[in-house]
């Protein structure tokens, strides 16, 4: 890498809500960032509490690094007095930004309801960055609001993930990610197929580029996966128990299964809005002693699951209002550990995932390609390790954060110092 990239430019991230137990694709970013003895402060929009914190959060001191935007009081007199504070001490630094954050006839309700004044608090310091990579495109979409009242300067990065790009632009005004397109330096997505849907929505196709999402190889080693005796077939899911996670149809597909063998245990480590009608469906199938919801679980504790796991069951679907996957880090750790993986022809698992070499892809929705796919790895156990070790081969490759966060130091030089790169 050029030398130039070792004079520590002043970086920040911009961040939805942290600390996120399942945005451990950002935290691996941040702290493979500060191992490079990277210069790098954090804001979030959302505060979340400790206790949802993987270990590197407090390892590291991350949230002593962190700036969160102020609560917004629902009480409307506090809100109002909170913020003719917050207000005066804006216009005292930038009197135009101040005047910006309550024109309704520009930002509308987002104005009138004080929440452009709450959102940008964090933003107007006297620190200057250098490079500003916002995570999520709203995410995005916001920081280059606030871009536009001459707030936090600096060249601007955004990663998109998923429903950023699938749904979210359905929720908001056409052209809602315009003003990100026309001051991002750099546009990162996590496929190609993700790449082509961002340049759908207006992006520059010169300023897309793909950057996996990453997963310490240290942390996930290969282990050749057999099954010892008459011990049940472990299958394993790490997911939010929401819609587009897939995983009722990977019950009914294992409703299916057990009408011909009952040798297997499925655990699904997450949480979510889901959990109550999908603990209705396992009982009705009468899958209460083989199917086990177990909630949020931490980095260590996932990492033992998947080490006693022989199957790894990533069962994605486009939700009906259209959120749809990225490329999910489960899958990627779960490679990396050697785990045979069935999934879906779903966004850019095809990408990680190649089908009868390290895995199995069905179409979404269908429980009966899940099943037959399940029960094919069931009646053929010889077949894991070599499956197992495909997998991990190309997932050490593709999606090792160490060589991911060397790359993201490259793209940050890129940006900074475009010069360099069109000689």
């Amino acid at each position: 890498m050029n030398d130039q990239v070792s004079q520590k430019p002043r970086l920040a991230f911009v961040l939805d809500a942290f600390p996120a137990l399942s945005e451990t694709f950002i935290l691996n970013q941040v702290t493979g960032l500060l191992d490079r003895d990277a210069d790098l402060d954090l804001y979030a929009m959302i505060r979340r509490g400790p206790d949802q914190a993987h270990e590197d959060v407090h390892r590291y001191g991350l949230l002593d690094k962190t700036t969160y935007c102020p609560d917004m009081p629902q009480n409307k007199a506090a809100r109002i007095g909170l913020g003719m504070v917050y207000w005066l001490k804006l216009f005292a630094r930038q009197p135009s930004a101040a005047l910006a954050t309550l024109s309704s006839k520009r930002h509308g309700r987002l104005a009138t309801s004080l929440r452009l004044l709450y959102e940008v608090c964090p933003f107007f310091t006297p620190k200057r960055y250098d490079l500003v990579h916002c995570h999520f495109g709203h995410i995005g979409a916001s920081i280059a609001r606030m871009r536009q009242m001459n707030l936090m300067p600096g060249k601007l990065v955004v990663t998109f993930y998923g429903f950023d790009v699938s749904q979210r632009p359905k929720m908001e005004p056409a052209g809602y990610y315009d003003a990100l397109f026309a001051q991002a330096s750099r546009v990162l997505v996590l496929s190609q197929n993700m790449k082509e849907n961002v340049a759908a929505l207006g992006c520059p196709q010169d300023k897309i580029t793909i950057h996996h999402l990453g997963v310490d190889s240290r942390k996930f080693p290969f282990k050749a996966r057999s099954r010892q005796g008459d011990e049940p077939i472990r299958l394993l899911s790490i997911s939010r128990l929401e819609e587009k996670k897939g995983l009722a149809y990977a019950i009914a597909a294992l409703g299916q299964i057990k009408q011909q063998r009952d040798d297997f245990i499925y655990e699904i480590v997450g949480e979510g809005s889901l959990r109550e009608p999908l603990q209705k469906q396992i009982n009705e199938l009468g899958l209460e002693n083989h199917i086990k919801l177990l909630g949020w679980k931490t980095q260590d504790q996932v990492r033992a699951f998947l080490d006693k796991t022989h199957i790894m069951l990533a069962p994605s679907v486009t939700a009906k209002a259209g959120d749809q996957e990225g490329t999910p880090t489960a899958i990627a750790e779960a490679l990396m550990m050697g785990l045979p993986v069935v999934s879906t022809l779903h966004s850019g698992i095809p990408e990680m995932i190649q089908h009868e070499v390290s895995g199995y892809l069905a179409p979404e929705r269908d429980a009966d390609a899940l099943a037959q796919y399940l029960l094919k790895l069931f009646n053929e156990p010889e077949s894991w390790a070599t499956m197992g070790r495909a997998g991990s081969d190309y997932a050490r490759r593709e999606f090792d954060v160490n060589l991911l966060n060397d790359q993201l130091l490259e793209i940050y030089h890129q940006v900074l110092h475009p010069a360099e790169e069109s000689r």
